[in-house]
């Protein structure tokens, strides 16, 4: 009887020290607060063709501004933050602050968005309610970006999800792509409209780096996806990715990531890599 009073005592302590005292549950009230007091605000980060240097979408980036966990990046934070019940909230937030900056006649209606969004979510019943309602004035520009490592199950649920939102023009891309191809059954599930290469594979030497990014373009290409390069931040990334193949690219090459105003002003100067420009090295396949 004591041993069992004793374990029921002990399963209470550790049950309320993972609700209220663990590092994650602190995060979770910690966000909670901070979309309450306006803590959550977005950055931008243009994508480039690599055919003629121009930008033809942008990022949204969610940042938070919190000393004990914004700072650490949202690496660390979304990481967390996905798997628990302030993740609908929190993609409504970014979906409804970029239908409010980025829509017509605030930014170049041309331009399409791309916006994380998180398995838990995508595959809830409220997700493509949440998706129209919240951006409503962009879905013709909106790419729903979905991981391939924590991505959505493929299931009837979420294809219906998937159709729905199609049938109001919102595209899909699939990202996080890094050591292999893409699964094929999965390209053909979800129809992705873009394939994002991941910034790791920048990261490797110029030689594996380069069949690295040649393996996947032809991999992707069946598809009819167009391929995106992330993570690029010099010449010789620019041109491993513009002579494999790949259509669109972003990184601090390009352009760093950036404020509502800031991204104004690069639109409004015509919304080229001033580095670009200058070096002419654009067309390079």
């Amino acid at each position: 009887m004591w041993l069992a009073l004793v374990g029921l005592f002990s399963l209470g302590i550790w049950v309320f020290y993972k609700r209220r005292l663990a590092p994650e549950a602190r995060l979770v009230r910690a966000a909670e607060a901070g979309l309450r007091r306006g803590e959550f605000r977005l950055e931008y980060q243009p994508v480039m063709s690599l055919h003629d240097g121009k930008c033809v979408g942008v990022e949204a980036m969610l940042r938070w501004t919190n000393a004990e966990h914004g700072l650490k990046g949202p690496a660390y934070y979304m990481r967390i933050l996905e798997k628990t019940r302030l993740i609908a909230r929190l993609t409504r937030f970014v979906l409804s602050t970029v239908a409010r900056e980025l829509a017509e006649p605030t930014a170049d209606s041309a331009l399409y968005i791309g916006v994380n969004v998180y398995s838990d979510h995508v595959e809830s019943r409220g997700f493509a309610s949440d998706v129209t309602r919240s951006a409503k004035a962009i879905l013709p520009r909106l790419v729903l970006n979905m991981s391939q490592h924590r991505g959505a199950a493929p299931t009837i649920d979420v294809q219906g999800t998937v159709a729905a939102l199609r049938a109001r023009r919102v595209r899909f891309a699939l990202t996080d792509i890094d050591d292999a191809p893409p699964d094929p059954l999965l390209l053909e599930f979800f129809g992705f409209e873009q394939v994002k290469f991941d910034r790791r594979i920048m990261t490797l030497d110029e030689e594996e780096r380069r069949q690295r990014l040649n393996a996947l373009v032809r991999a992707v290409r069946p598809s009819g996806a167009t391929v995106i390069a992330e993570g690029v931040e010099s010449v010789k990334h620019h041109e491993a990715a513009s002579q494999s193949g790949v259509d669109l690219a972003q990184g601090y090459f390009y352009a760093r990531t950036m404020p509502l105003s800031l991204l104004l002003t690069f639109l409004a100067a015509g919304g080229q890599s001033l580095r670009m420009r200058k070096k002419k090295r654009w067309k390079l396949r």
